[in-house]
């Protein structure tokens, strides 16, 4: 007898058209990475048509205006520490001052005002840089500030070894300022003399004997360079001659 041999049937599994459709939508990889590019491109040609500012002019700008800016502070800096260190001891006022701070910032944009007008290679102005309003008030704070410092310092130092002297006769008590053992007390000088300096006309309680019998005030100073007096020290005198001159310091100063 022969014996059949029966082999086994592959089973062919039917795909729907639906499912050919979706395959074939299926981007691959090399379409992801083509539409990648043709973008990137597009976006890179978008950022070669915008008109930017070089970088180099900006440095050139922001370096122009840090180096002023650092110029100008640093003059501040040294007037205010030049002012309040030899305002005390010169006979100026604060109006005074402030006046010379003033005139100074007035006469320094006057002076540089071509420098701050001045083109470089581009066609630009120093003022046009950093703006106008800005330009002058650095030079007004800046320059008029270590301008007046300067010139106290150099009237302090420059002043005169030769010194003279001044007399005044007491007035009354100046109302404006209490009297106590800690404050003291503020004598009004004859003609309201030296109203804004204060401390020359403050003594301390235990002198206000001598200052009754004496009745006069001697203060003694020396020309500076400048012509603003440097005060020296002052006194209490009888008399215009200073012939029995006794120094008297200030409320704390020992004497």
């Amino acid at each position: 007898m022969t014996q059949k041999t029966t082999t086994p049937k592959k089973t062919v599994r039917k795909t729907s058209g639906n499912a050919v459709r979706k395959s074939a939508q299926r981007p691959t990889n090399r379409a992801i990475n083509a539409s990648k590019k043709a973008t990137n491109a597009s976006a890179q040609k978008r950022k070669n048509n915008v008109k930017r500012v070089p970088k180099k002019n900006n440095q050139k700008r922001n370096k122009l205006f840090d180096v002023y800016v650092g110029i100008s502070l640093t003059g501040v800096l040294f007037g205010v520490f030049m002012i309040v260190f030899f305002f005390p001891g010169q006979m100026i006022t604060f109006s005074k001052v402030t006046l010379i701070i003033l005139t100074a910032g007035i006469v320094l944009n006057l002076a540089i005002l071509p420098l701050g007008l001045r083109k470089n290679k581009k066609g630009k102005t120093l003022i046009s840089e950093i703006g106008s309003a800005f330009y002058i008030l650095l030079n007004f704070f800046g320059g008029g500030v270590f301008l007046t410092g300067l010139i106290l310092m150099l009237n302090f130092a420059g002043r005169s070894v030769e010194t003279h002297s001044e007399h005044y006769k007491f007035g009354e008590r100046d109302p404006n300022y209490r009297v106590s053992h800690y404050s003291g007390v503020v004598y009004i000088l004859e003609n309201n003399k030296h109203p804004e300096e204060t401390n020359l006309r403050w003594f301390e309680l235990k002198n206000t004997r001598a200052i009754m019998e004496k009745g006069h005030l001697e203060i003694r100073f020396s020309s500076g360079l400048f012509g603003i007096d440097i005060f020296e020290e002052r006194g209490i005198t009888s008399d215009l001659s200073g012939s029995d001159y006794v120094r008297t310091p200030f409320p704390g100063e020992e004497d």
